[in-house]
């Protein structure tokens, strides 16, 4: 079970304490924030909500766990905690529409309706360059339904938009070579099967190249 404490400041940087099966550990942010976000991309979204609302809180750090943590509660069908919490981190005046647009796609994603979740992702972050979360989400969801050439290009945006060595830049950053990978397969796949090559079976029954 892990269990979170109030975040303590050691020599002006942030520490945030956790504890599991009985064992303290002191994590910077954006330590903290690989971790929630390796429970939320394995699907446990409760683990990784508590994690995100604590980093949620730490000031000068921007909405990008509040951002993750309003998926985690639609994810859990706390649809109202989900926009009341998106609507207090992005007001309409800066942000316009963003926090009702998210909040749409989240539904959508978590209803299993993929197209309507990516459109809403890709218009914040076609709209918003100052959220880095959202491009690192949609290329999460992305790669989910098996599309592996967009992400490439949104984690590199989100790497962009986040502050050096930032807590998403450095998950991007992680994530980048083996996405890359995925899309350079895919490509080669779609342009084996346009093109009539690949491999083929000979009429030996052994698998030959085309």
């Amino acid at each position: 079970m892990l269990s979170t404490s109030v975040p303590q400041t050691v020599n002006g940087d942030v520490r945030i304490p956790f504890r599991r099966n009985g064992r303290l550990v002191e994590l910077t942010f954006e330590h903290a924030f690989a971790v929630a976000h390796y429970l939320w991309s394995k699907g446990r979204f409760e683990q990784a909500a508590q994690v995100f609302d604590v980093l949620s809180v730490i000031p000068g750090r921007g909405p990008k766990a509040s951002i993750f943590l309003a998926h985690c509660r639609v994810m859990l069908a706390d649809y109202a905690g989900c926009s009341g919490l998106l609507h207090r981190e992005l007001d309409d005046e800066q942000f316009a529409t963003t926090a009702s647009t998210l909040h749409e796609a989240f539904v959508m994603w978590k209803c299993g309706f993929y197209v309507e979740a990516k459109q809403g992702l890709r218009a914040v972050v076609e709209e918003q360059t100052t959220l880095p979360s959202v491009p690192l989400i949609l290329a999460e969801l992305l790669g989910k339904v098996g599309n592996w050439t967009r992400p490439p290009q949104l984690l590199t945006l989100a790497v962009r938009r986040d502050r050096p060595n930032g807590a998403v830049a450095q998950i991007a950053k992680r994530m980048l070579p083996d996405v890359k990978r995925r899309a350079e397969e895919q490509v080669r796949r779609r342009t084996n099967r346009a093109t009539g090559t690949g491999r083929v079976m000979s009429h030996n029954g052994r698998d030959r190249q085309a």
